[in-house]
């Protein structure tokens, strides 16, 4: 007999509240997305910059001078550590007013004591804009 079977399936109905409520949940997750992608990106930009003018201040202050110094004579490069900031910050307390030995116009002496407890003394140079 046609026309009397009846489907026993519920009909699902999304009503308004809900479906503002996911909408409201997936617009914060895509701003939430842009903003860290945002962020993210600016910290890479910022990072290269610094390394381009740490590198531009290496050229200028004759830094690839020294670096062919050290690298033809072989005594000198046996002797011879470069520190790392951290390295340097960790040696004289962040370059603690109380660590300065004297200064002049080039700089700030500090005193470090490095990780092996050897006392050294580091200059801290001045950046000098001509």
């Amino acid at each position: 007999m046609p026309g009397t079977y009846r489907c026993s399936a519920k009909k699902r109905i999304i009503n308004l509240p809900s479906l503002i409520t996911i909408i409201a949940i997936a617009a914060g997750f895509g701003l939430l997305s842009s903003v860290l992608g945002v962020a993210q990106v600016t910290k890479k930009l910022k990072k290269r910059r610094a390394k381009k003018f740490r590198q531009k201040l290496f050229k200028k202050n004759h830094g690839l001078l020294l670096q062919q110094l050290i690298s033809s004579n072989k005594d000198i490069a046996e002797k011879m550590k470069f520190f790392s900031l951290q390295e340097l910050e960790q040696a004289t307390n962040k370059f603690d007013h109380n660590r300065i030995l004297g200064g002049g116009g080039h700089g700030t002496v500090y005193k470090g004591i490095l990780s092996d407890q050897r006392v050294v003394a580091i200059k801290k140079a001045k950046i000098v804009v001509q």
